[in-house]
């Protein structure tokens, strides 16, 4: 699965908006909409906060 999508899968599960994951993991809301419309990607250092986060590697 796209990481796109599995960002938008756990954080809908989890009953977040991405305003919530945003302020969890220390960036814009308009980040996660680019994250998940594919605009742009994740730092090398946000995979391993989301993780924590979100459990998704």
């Amino acid at each position: 699965m796209e990481l796109s999508k599995r960002i938008k899968e756990l954080r809908t599960e989890k009953g977040w908006s991405q305003e919530v994951l945003a302020e969890r993991i220390y960036v814009s809301r308009q980040t996660i909409s680019n994250w998940e419309t594919e605009k742009s990607y994740p730092d090398v250092q946000r995979p391993m906060i989301l993780s924590k986060e979100m459990l998704i590697l």
